[in-house]
C-alpha cells in the first residue's frame, strides 16, 4: 500500500529593490598632507547623517573608501532614488564640533585597531612597495585629523555634495566614472620590524600586460589559494615551513596584481624565501596542474555569479561597466578560456620588478633574504 501525500506550493514574490549607489569625487589619496584622514572623515560624517535621516534610516548601507572615490551603497525594500536624494538635501555641510570630535575619536580607534592587525599592516606594507604611499594612510593620526577638523572640511563636504552622482542600475542611470588613476609602479622593499619570533613575507606582481584579462588572474589567485592550493601545497603540505599562504588577484579598474604571502618562524625564512621563488618558477615555466586548473576555473565562475545574488550585486556590476571594466557575466565566460591564456604567459616580472614586503624581526641579514625574491 502507497501512502499519497499532497505537496502544497506558495509562490512568496519579494519586493524588487535593486541597490541605489552615492559615489563622491574625493577619496584619501586626495587628502592633504597636513590632513590626511579628512576623506575618510567625511564619509563617515555622511553615514551617520543618512543613517538618522528619516527617508534613508534603517537601510542596509556599505562604504567603500579608495584612493579617489567614496562609494556608498544602500539597499532596502523601499529604496528610492528620490528619497535617498531627499536625504541627502538635508545634510549639514557644517557639522557640529562635537560630533566631529566624536566621530574622529571613532575613526582613530579604528586606525589603533588597523595597526595592529599583522594581515591589514602585511598588505599596506606591500601597496607600499608597489605603489609608494605610506601604509598608515587613509585614516589619519591625532594631528592630520585634528586639521581635518578645521573650517576647510566645511568646503570639502559641499564640494563633494555637488559634484556627487547617484547611481541606480535599474534605470542604467549615472555617468561614465572618471578612469581610475594607474599608478606609478615602484617595485620596492618595504621591511617593517616586529619584534617577536613570526614573520610575514609577502609579494606583489603587476599582471597588466603580462595576463591580458581579470579572469585568467582570478583563476591564477584561486589555484594558488586556500589550504588546497598550489602555494599552501608547496610551502606547508610538502616542505612544511609555513602557517598559511594567501594569494590575492586585484581587479578594481586599476592594474591588475597578484600578491601572494605566507606566515611563518622567522628561523624558516631562508627556506621559505627558496620555496616561494621555485612556486613562482613553477607557474613562469607553465607547469600548472590541469586538474586543480579546473577546479579553480569552477569556483571562480561561482563566485563571481553569486556575487550578483547578493544585495549589493547588481549595483556593484554596473559600477564596473561604468568603470570600463568587463561585467560579472563575461569574466564568469572568460574564466572558462584560463588556462589555455596561462599557458602562454610570459614570467609573472618579466615586464614590472615585483613588490615586496617583510613584517617582522629586522636584523642584518633580512634586507639581503627579502631582496632574494625581487
Amino acid at each position: 500500500m502507497v501512502n499519497a501525500r499532497t505537496t502544497r506550493r506558495r509562490e512568496l514574490e519579494l519586493p524588487h529593490a535593486p541597490a541605489l549607489g552615492w559615489d563622491l569625487p574625493e577619496g584619501h589619496a586626495d587628502d592633504p598632507p597636513e590632513a590626511v584622514g579628512r576623506a575618510a572623515l567625511v564619509a563617515r560624517y555622511l553615514a551617520h547623517a543618512l543613517a538618522r535621516d528619516p527617508a534613508t534610516a534603517g537601510w542596509m548601507r556599505r562604504h567603500r573608501l579608495t584612493e579617489h572615490a567614496s562609494q556608498f551603497s544602500f539597499w532596502s525594500p523601499d529604496a528610492r532614488g528620490e528619497r535617498l536624494a531627499e536625504a541627502v538635501s538635508r545634510i549639514d555641510p557644517e557639522p557640529a564640533s562635537a560630533l566631529l570630535q566624536s566621530l574622529a575619536a571613532a575613526q582613530l580607534a579604528q586606525a589603533r585597531n588597523q595597526r595592529a592587525n599583522p594581515v591589514v599592516t602585511m598588505f599596506r606594507a606591500v601597496e607600499t612597495a608597489a605603489w609608494g604611499g605610506s601604509p598608515e594612510e587613509a585614516l589619519g593620526d591625532q594631528e592630520t585629523l585634528a586639521n581635518a577638523r578645521g573650517a576647510e572640511l566645511g568646503n570639502c563636504l559641499r564640494r563633494c555634495l555637488a559634484r556627487a552622482r547617484q547611481i541606480d542600475p535599474s534605470t542604467g542611470t549615472a555617468p561614465p566614472a572618471p578612469a581610475p588613476d594607474p599608478g606609478s609602479w615602484r617595485g620596492e622593499m618595504v621591511l617593517v620590524d616586529r619584534p617577536g619570533e613570526q614573520c610575514r613575507v609577502v609579494l606583489q606582481f603587476r599582471l597588466t600586460e603580462v595576463i591580458e584579462d581579470a579572469a585568467s588572474a582570478a583563476v591564477l589567485a584561486q589555484l594558488l589559494d586556500g589550504s588546497d592550493g598550489l602555494l599552501y601545497r608547496r610551502l606547508r603540505t610538502e616542505a612544511g615551513l609555513v602557517y598559511g599562504t594567501v594569494a590575492v588577484a586585484r581587479d578594481d579598474g586599476r592594474p591588475q596584481t597578484l600578491t601572494i604571502g605566507a606566515s611563518l618562524l622567522r628561523e624558516r625564512l631562508p627556506a621559505t624565501i627558496d620555496a616561494i621563488r621555485r612556486c613562482v618558477d613553477e607557474i613562469d615555466d607553465g607547469e600548472l596542474p590541469a586538474e586543480a586548473l579546473g577546479v579553480a576555473v569552477g569556483r571562480v565562475v561561482d563566485r563571481v555569479l553569486t556575487k550578483l545574488d547578493e544585495p549589493f550585486g547588481a549595483l556593484d556590476d554596473h559600477r564596473r561597466r561604468l568603470n570600463g571594466q568587463h561585467s560579472v557575466a563575461v569574466v564568469a565566460e572568460k574564466a572558462s578560456a584560463a588556462p589555455d591564456q596561462l599557458a602562454r604567459v610570459p614570467r609573472l616580472s618579466s615586464r614590472h620588478r615585483p613588490a615586496v614586503a617583510y613584517i617582522g624581526p629586522v636584523d642584518e641579514t633580512v634586507p639581503e633574504l627579502i631582496g632574494r625574491m625581487r
